[in-house]
């Protein structure tokens, strides 16, 4: 499939970064999307004008099913779909903190299936699309 409008969550660090810098090289239109706006914008500066900055913050899934749905709207339709957001905090039985976790669940969980929702739609409507779920290596067994 040829893409020509892409939305990567989590674009301001690690995998997807990277990955929104390799799309903006293959002439794909990057929606990089984070809440650090300031990597966001450093990123821009190296990858070039394909990369989109995008403040979002993927821990709010109500924001976050909204703007991808103004985006794809507004855009001309998603092509390509990265719910790559996620956030990792240290926590043991013995110091457990439910607020720590609850972030965790907010954007690893609710954040990426916001983001999956809010483009779905337009993608059936168009009849394509890709939809890419990142997840952690912790999904596999918890982490020490």
């Amino acid at each position: 499939m040829d893409y020509q409008n892409a939305l990567v969550t989590g674009a301001s660090s690690g995998i997807g970064r990277g990955l929104a810098a390799w799309l903006a090289r293959r002439n794909i239109r990057v929606y990089a999307a984070a809440r650090r706006a300031e990597n966001l914008e450093a990123l821009r500066n190296e990858a070039g004008e394909k990369i989109v900055p995008l403040k979002l913050d993927c821990s709010d899934g109500d924001a976050t099913f909204a703007a991808v749905q103004k985006l794809d709207a507004e855009c001309g339709g998603l092509d390509l779909v990265v719910a790559n957001a996620g956030v990792a905090e240290e926590s043991t039985a013995k110091r457990s903190d439910w607020q720590l976790i609850g972030n965790m669940l907010q954007v690893n969980v609710v954040g990426a299936t916001a983001t999956i929702c809010g483009a779905l739609p337009g993608m059936v409507e168009r009849k394509r699309g890709h939809l890419v779920g990142i997840s952690s290596i912790a999904a596999y067994g918890g982490l020490p």
